[in-house]
C-alpha cells in the first residue's frame, strides 16, 4: 500500500483528452515533468489532485472504470477520451472508497463541504492576463489559452467568455464560428445562459430562425418560476435584459413578456425622459418604436 497522489491532467494542445495518472510528489512536480518532454506543444495542466493511502488501488479502480464506459484511448496509456468534470467526479468517487476501506479518513472537502471548481485559479489567472490588473502584464493571446484549458476542464464560465471574445472581436480576431463552437461546449455542459449569446451571433448572421430557436430553448433550460424569481438572482435579469436587447436591436418578437417586467421598466425609464430632449427625428421614430413594442408587452388590465 503506497501513499501518494492520484491527478487529472488536462493539455490545450490534446483537446477532449485527459491523463489520469499517479504519482509520490506534488502533482504540479509531475506535471512540469511531463511538459518538458520533447515534441509538447503546450504545457499539462494540473486540473484536479487526491491524495490517496494506497495510490495504486485507486488509479486502477478509476482506470478500470474509464475503460468499462468506452473513455480509454490505448490499452498502455493513461490518456481518456472524456470532460474532465466528469473524471474528477470518477477520481473523488473512488478515493473515498478506497481510502475509507484502508481506514484513511478522507479529507472533510470529500465529503463534507463543496470543493472549489478546479478551473477557479485558471479564470482567476485569465481575467488578470486578459485586462493587466494591477502588476499584471497584460498578454491577451495568453488569456486565451487559459480560458481554452478552463473550457476544456469543464469551466462553463470560460465557455461564455470565448464565446462572447470571439463574437465581438475583443483583442482577438472576430470569428462567429468560433464563437459559436465555444457557446455550443458551455450548453452541453448545461449552462443555458451560453444561448442568450448564440441567439445574438445567429442575428448579426441574419439567422433569424436559429436566433429565435437559441431564445426559446434558453427559456425552456431555465424553466423560470416567474418574473419575481427572475429579478431575484442578478446574473438571470442580465441575461433577460440582453433577451429584451436583442429582441429590438432584430426586430424579433418578445414571446416571453411574462420575465420581462424589470428589464422593460428599467427600458422605459431612460427612453421616455429622452423623447423629452431635443433630438433628432430619426432618433424619435426608434425610440418611439422601442416605447410602443415595451408597452405592447405589458399584461391586459381588462375586466380589472
Amino acid at each position: 500500500m503506497t501513499a501518494g497522489y492520484v491527478y487529472v491532467l488536462v493539455n490545450s494542445s490534446m483537446p477532449g483528452l485527459v491523463k489520469v495518472g499517479k504519482t509520490l510528489r506534488r502533482p504540479s512536480d509531475r506535471a512540469q515533468e511531463l511538459s518538458a518532454v520533447t515534441g509538447v506543444a503546450s504545457p499539462f495542466i494540473v486540473a484536479f489532485e487526491e491524495p490517496c493511502s494506497d495510490c495504486d488501488a485507486v488509479e486502477l479502480a478509476i482506470h478500470a472504470e474509464l475503460e468499462r464506459m468506452g473513455f480509454r484511448v490505448a490499452q498502455n496509456r493513461e490518456f481518456f477520451r472524456a470532460e474532465p468534470s466528469d473524471v474528477i467526479r470518477i477520481v473523488i468517487k473512488n478515493a473515498t472508497a478506497i481510502n475509507a476501506l484502508t481506514g484513511q479518513e478522507a479529507r472533510p472537502s470529500t465529503l463534507d463541504f463543496p470543493r472549489a471548481d478546479p478551473w477557479s485559479d485558471l479564470l482567476n489567472e485569465a481575467d488578470a492576463l486578459f485586462e493587466g490588473d494591477d502588476d499584471t502584464i497584460q498578454d491577451v493571446d495568453e488569456a486565451i489559452r487559459i480560458y481554452k484549458s478552463a473550457a476544456q476542464m469543464g469551466s462553463t464560465k470560460a465557455c461564455n467568455i470565448l464565446g462572447s471574445i470571439y463574437f465581438f472581436g475583443l483583442e482577438a480576431k472576430q470569428d462567429y464560428k468560433e464563437s459559436l463552437l465555444w457557446l455550443n461546449r458551455g450548453i452541453k455542459l448545461g449552462d443555458f445562459d451560453c444561448y442568450i449569446m448564440m441567439a445574438r451571433v445567429f442575428c448579426e448572421q441574419v439567422n433569424f430562425d436559429n436566433g429565435i430557436k437559441a431564445l426559446r430553448k434558453f427559456f425552456q433550460g431555465k424553466n423560470f418560476e416567474d418574473e419575481r424569481h427572475v429579478a431575484e438572482n442578478e446574473n438571470d435579469l442580465e441575461n433577460i435584459r440582453q433577451y429584451v436587447h436583442i429582441c429590438l436591436d432584430y426586430g424579433l418578437p418578445i414571446e416571453f413578456p411574462q420575465y420581462i417586467a424589470t428589464a422593460r421598466e428599467e427600458i422605459l425609464s431612460r427612453v421616455i425622459p429622452r423623447l423629452g430632449d431635443e433630438i433628432s427625428l430619426e432618433e424619435r421614430r426608434e425610440l418611439n418604436l422601442v416605447r410602443l413594442i415595451l408597452l405592447s408587452t405589458m399584461p391586459s388590465t381588462e375586466g380589472n
